[in-house]
């Protein structure tokens, strides 16, 4: 990528910082070996331009994510966003009910790592299986971002309908939680519930769907 995206980057990542300032992290793929690897990094505290970790990367996908604690203190990195393990790696925004045994955090999005893992390492699911399956499962809201090792190339996405957007252009594709941080002029799409895309490059393209679980209705009366 040209130097002038990583500043691209790290402007979005400071702009969305205002919807969390108590942790970041980042995710990318470098060639190692003439193989592509995973990288992360995570720490707590807001984000800053700059960074002596984003100013070396070197990669055609990266992934970032500006946390407000919820579930899990921030002061236990591993609370922090991103999840990471099996060569996938998350963000999310929102909260979600689920639970599992096997989560090593407090954080309630590691879920959605876990569950992913379940289906793409050890059912041997394709990844776009792997996510449908997981995102049938989700109770709460989300929108998330999925990189794995398999694909270094590409970023899939999924939302419940509410502050997700895309932005292609003739150079680059981005996504945000909100549409005024992403600094590029022009259209930017809504990206829709029940949905899964792939960006890659410099395109969003719709790869699959998935049902969209409805919320439970619990009805009382009165006698």
């Amino acid at each position: 990528q040209k130097r002038s995206e990583y500043r691209h980057f790290e402007m979005m990542m400071l702009l969305n910082s205002t919807r969390g300032k108590h942790a970041w992290g980042c995710s990318w793929f470098e060639e190692q070996n003439k193989k592509q690897k995973l990288y992360y990094f995570k720490q707590k505290g807001e984000f800053e331009m700059f960074s002596r970790i984003t100013r070396g990367i070197k990669t055609r996908s990266i992934m970032g994510h500006n946390r407000f604690e919820t579930n899990g203190t921030k002061e236990k990195n591993i609370n922090n966003h991103l999840h990471v393990d099996q060569g996938i790696s998350i963000i999310h925004n929102g909260v979600i009910s689920n639970r599992r045994k096997d989560m090593k955090s407090e954080c309630d999005s590691e879920f959605i790592l876990r569950e992913l893992i379940e289906y793409k390492i050890k059912d041997k699911e394709t990844m776009i299986e792997a996510i449908a399956k997981m995102a049938e499962k989700l109770s709460g809201s989300y929108r998330i971002g999925i990189q794995h090792d398999d694909i270094s190339e590409s970023i899939f996405l999924i939302g419940d309908g509410s502050c997700l957007y895309g932005y292609p252009n003739d150079e680059i594709a981005v996504f945000a939680s909100e549409k005024g941080n992403i600094i590029f002029p022009g259209k930017k799409e809504a990206l829709k519930e029940g949905v899964i895309y792939e960006m890659k490059e410099n395109k969003i393209e719709k790869v699959g769907e998935y049902e969209v679980k409805k919320p439970t209705t619990v009805i009382h009366t009165l006698s």
